[in-house]
């Protein structure tokens, strides 16, 4: 069961969902859910990210809501439209600085080798 509900999700929408909406709201809900729960597990025990996990589960939905095909740029005259790289098309993602709401490092780092010979062989 998620934590954030179709109405976090309506509220932010600013109007209500759809009957069609509220169905596919419900399932991505549980989706976002999964994904938050994959790299914070102690999310739903860690009341000091509740209220930041429901907001960024229902974030998560509203993107897919509002751009089904996630589209960067459309034009008009004879016809044309990008997509974006990073969010594929109907899917849930979140982004870099939603996960530094809860806490959860992002980008890239760098491992330093030690070439110090171990003892035991020298």
């Amino acid at each position: 069961m998620p934590l954030a509900s179709t109405l976090d999700v309506e509220a932010r929408l600013g109007r209500p969902l759809t009957d069609d909406e509220r169905t596919q709201a419900l399932t991505l809900l549980s989706d976002a859910e999964l994904i938050l729960l994959a790299r914070v597990p102690d999310l739903r025990t860690n009341l000091d990210r509740l209220e930041s996990a429901i907001m960024i589960e229902a974030n998560m939905v509203l993107r897919v809501l509002r751009n089904p095909d996630a589209f960067v740029s459309e034009n008009d005259g004879n016809y044309g439209y990008q997509r974006a790289y990073a969010e594929p098309q109907g899917r849930l993602w979140v982004t870099d600085d939603e996960w530094k709401i809860l806490g959860v490092g992002v980008g890239v780092f760098v491992l330093q080798p030690d070439f110090t010979p171990y003892q035991g062989l020298v």
